[in-house]
Formats: C-alpha cells, sequence, structure tokens
C-alpha cells in the first residue's frame, strides 16, 4: 500500500504466503488505488475478523479482483457475532477468474457509477458461486449513497458457472438485472430477494428447497438472456 494513496487506515491486514491467507481483522481502509485487493495466479483466501470496510475514492474502479484464481471469503469464529465487510467501489466490487465461495460473513457490497455505454457487474465469477451461512447485500448503481437505486446498467451478481446458496440470506438490488448465471442455481434453507431493474433473473433451472425466494423486475425471469 503506497501511504501517498492511502486516507486513511485503521486496523490490521496480515497476509501469510505460505497459505495464499489474507486476514482482516477490524481493517478500515479508504484509498485512491487501481484495485482495493488485487492478485493474480493464485487460489486467494480472505478471512475477516469483527468489521471490515473498504472504500474506494471516486476514481476507483474495482474493490477484489482475483485473476487466474479462485476467491474465498470467509469469517473467523474468534468473535460472537458474525463477522463482515463493506466494499464500496465505483464499477465492479468483486471479480474472481475462478470459483467464488462466501462462509459465515455478513458481506455488503455498492457500485456507485451509473454506466450507460456499456454493463458493469458488481460481484461476478467465472466459475462455480457459493454462498454458505452468510448475509449478502448487493447494492448496484448507487451514485449518491442513499440506498436507493438509480438508472444505469449494472447487474447485481454474474456466475458463469452453478451456483449454491446454503443457510444463507441474500438480497440483490440492481438496475440492469439482478442475479445472472450460466447453469444450475441450488437454494437450499435461505431467503433470496432480488430486484433487478430490468431483469430479475435469468436461471430457470432452480432447485428450491425450504427456502423463500422473490424475483422482480419488468422481466422478473428471462431465460433466453445472458450477458
Amino acid at each position: 500500500i503506497d501511504s501517498e494513496d492511502v486516507a486513511s487506515i485503521e486496523g490490521s491486514a496480515t497476509y501469510d504466503p505460505t497459505s495464499n491467507t489474507l486476514t482482516l481483522d477490524n481493517f478500515v481502509y479508504t484509498g485512491n488505488v487501481n484495485a482495493l485487493i488485487y492478485s493474480t495466479g493464485i487460489d486467494l483466501k480472505i478471512v475477516l475478523k469483527g468489521t471490515n470496510k473498504l472504500v474506494g475514492s471516486v476514481d476507483v474502479l474495482e474493490g477484489i479482483v482475483i485473476n487466474n484464481g479462485s476467491l474465498t471469503i470467509a469469517g473467523s469464529d474468534e468473535y460472537s457475532e458474525k463477522a463482515s465487510l463493506e466494499l464500496t467501489v465505483k464499477d465492479m466490487c468483486i471479480f474472481a477468474d475462478d470459483s467464488l465461495s462466501i462462509e459465515n460473513v455478513k458481506l455488503t457490497t455498492t457500485t456507485t457509477d451509473l454506466p450507460t455505454s456499456s454493463t458493469t457487474v458488481a460481484i461476478c465469477t467465472e466459475g462455480d458461486l457459493s454462498i454458505n451461512s452468510s448475509e449478502v447485500t448487493v447494492i448496484a448503481g448507487d451514485s449518491d449513497g442513499d440506498g436507493i437505486i438509480e438508472y444505469g446498467s449494472t447487474i447485481g451478481i454474474m456466475s458463469y458457472g452453478k451456483v449454491e446458496i446454503t443457510d444463507s440470506s441474500v438480497n440483490v438490488a440492481a438496475n440492469a438485472g439482478g442475479f445472472y448465471a450460466d447453469s444450475r442455481m441450488t437454494i437450499d434453507n435461505s431467503t433470496v430477494i432480488i430486484d433487478g431493474g430490468t431483469c430479475g433473473t435469468n436461471v430457470a433451472d432452480t432447485s428450491i428447497k425450504n427456502s423463500t425466494v422473490t424475483i422482480s423486475g419488468e422481466i422478473a425471469i428471462e431465460t433466453d438472456t445472458m450477458y
């Protein structure tokens, strides 16, 4: 981290290269860098302790970017309350070239840009997506921080593999598409709310067990669409 790019840092962030594990312990970072967390060629695990917050300044497009590798975001059992991460950037909050796993955390992502000429995605994985024992909130396209989605071309979540949501709550609000996947979606013992603006989801092949699923948009389910 270049100190000239940092507006503020609190807490601690430590990296173990033997296990490719980045631990954030009540870590608060605000700064102006190309990506808040970036890795290439490794399977990265991010372990959360306590309350964590990563905020990109006005020009920061990307939050967590994993090229040629998978990403796991997991909570530590050190505290009684579920560990959390708030992530706010202009364009894409999380990208994983391979699989993305979210385990035992409270994750909130917010994108602030309102693209008009191209489509952006708040959370994207080129592989499978797994959400387990977690609370995930995705706000895609809130330009003024009031929690209201403005018009634009931002998709909430996109997975190019299968999706598994277990023992979790997932709430997605976006303005160009809520939750897109290129394969089967399995939802078990979870609550899923998707408000996609123009389109809720493209996933018709969905297994739902002991769960509540609410999908809305100008078109709730459009099965022939995958950006």
